[in-house]
């Protein structure tokens, strides 16, 4: 008879929520209050493993399966968890983007690795046609780029953009990561579907090595982009100001206008960079 009772008590514990400080809180609640722990235990108490969640992540509102909103966590023990329990290791949010990109997205070897033992698609692709390859590269992680790579993925493959892995890389902070792509074949020339050269990615990077790299490949500062955007502009509206001092003495006008009449100095004044405004509305051209 006690033993009876013993198993009915834990019975009512297997429900889709569980108490919590005298609580009831639910799997979604538990998410938003990133609860970790919590989330775990509903997962084992046999909540949906696929269960569609929202978030957020740098402010921002974000929605998709449970799966992401771990990997986002890099909780690999929670995330073990929900692929034992049933989660599709393919499992993708509202942009496409898959369990295998995001963990790639978070420079996650070790996730990244258990995705792929339990069937995630080494080749899975997100809306505009990003794959992990791509986002290992934006990451900047040497690591995980040389692991795909071994994995045979393609680092020339385009995106719907016009944008290879190298792109990617150009706007990272990790230089040794762009020289290894160029040893491997991409080329220095690529541009995207608008135009665009590596040059325009280089200039947001936040190492100041990345754009005079790129420049003594013999890529042009003076040529214009899309809209009539210029280098000068990128540089200044992404707030680098070495980038910014190295385009002014390679002799980039800094009074050219876009296609909306905006210059350079309005770019890093929209962006909120007083030091580069500063810069530009003293500047003479020698």
């Amino acid at each position: 008879m006690l033993k009876k009772l013993a198993f009915f008590f834990i019975a009512l514990l297997l429900t889709s929520s569980f108490s919590h400080r005298g609580e009831t809180i639910t799997l979604e609640q538990a998410i938003k209050a990133n609860q970790e722990q919590e989330v775990q235990k509903l997962i084992q108490l046999g909540e949906n493993p696929n269960f569609w969640c929202h978030w957020e992540e740098m402010g921002l509102p974000v929605e998709g399966p449970i799966l992401l909103w771990a990997i986002e966590k890099e909780n690999l023990n929670l995330v073990q968890s929900l692929l034992e329990k049933g989660a599709n290791p393919n499992s993708k949010n509202k942009h496409g983007t898959s369990a295998l990109i995001k963990a790639a997205y978070r420079r996650n070897l070790e996730l990244v690795q258990l995705l792929l033992k339990k069937g995630a698609h080494l080749k899975a692709s997100n809306r505009d046609g990003t794959t992990a390859l791509m986002a290992a590269a934006q990451a900047g992680s040497f690591e995980l780029v040389v692991f795909f790579l071994k994995e045979g993925l393609d680092p020339k493959i385009t995106n719907t953009n016009g944008l290879n892995t190298l792109h990617f890389a150009a706007g990272s902070h990790n230089l040794e990561l762009v020289k290894l792509l160029i040893l491997k074949g991409v080329s220095v020339q690529a541009k995207t579907r608008t135009g665009a050269s590596l040059l325009a990615f280089a200039a947001g990077s936040t190492n100041s090595d990345m754009l005079p790299f790129f420049l003594q490949q013999g890529l042009d500062p003076h040529e214009p982009f899309d809209e009539g955007i210029t280098l000068l502009m990128l540089a200044a509206g992404f707030g680098r100001i070495e980038n910014v001092k190295l385009l002014l003495e390679k002799g980039v006008d800094h009074e050219a206008k876009d296609q909306a009449g905006l210059t350079a100095r309005d770019y890093a004044e929209a962006a909120g960079h007083p030091e580069i405004v500063a810069l530009l509305k003293t500047y003479h051209s020698p």
